[in-house]
């Protein structure tokens, strides 16, 4: 079973992460500092011959830092959100003088808005209320009786019904 040893050295010329290192004198060897005792040279791992393959880790934050960016560009939330606060920041009725604020909003600054006006903003914007959620009573019944501790107590007469009877 002769082999040629040429075929077992490894390409120095190629990278470093195809090569498998096996010889101690192509390992890195560690640098001590004055003084200090190496950690490999009194570890239990240094007494023991090489028996693995030295693995190499890779950082994928270039990977996560572009895709998180690229989530943030398509996200639409995002340029709703942006949108107001242009539009926020471009208000600037705190700037003008009270009468020119009143020309803006069409209104009177002695007699306020007139019925006419209120009728138009009235027709055009609605009644100046929160809208009230309608009460599902299907659904609230169901949390009542299945939501929170109902449900393990649900599940305990169930088991008990079947085991307690004979």
């Amino acid at each position: 079973m002769s082999q040629d040893p040429q075929a077992k050295l490894p390409d120095p010329e190629a990278p470093a992460a195809a090569r498998i290192i096996f010889s101690k004198a192509e390992r890195p060897t560690p640098i001590c500092l004055e003084g200090l005792a190496c950690k490999w040279e009194h570890s239990p791992a240094a007494s023991v011959p090489f028996t693995g393959v030295q693995i190499e880790y890779r950082t994928l934050s270039i990977h996560v830092s572009e895709s998180r960016r690229i989530e943030q560009e398509t996200d639409p939330k995002l340029d709703s959100g942006k949108k107001r606060e242009e539009y926020f920041a471009a208000l600037t009725y705190h700037e003008l003088q009270v009468e020119q604020v009143c020309q803006l909003f069409n209104v009177s600054l002695d007699q306020g808005l007139s019925d006419n006006g209120a009728s138009i903003r009235l027709a055009r914007d609605g009644k100046n209320t929160l809208p009230r959620a309608k009460t599902n009573y299907i659904k609230s019944i169901l949390k009542y009786l299945f939501g929170g501790f109902c449900s393990v107590l649900w599940i305990g007469a169930i088991i008990f019904f079947f085991v307690g009877s004979p």
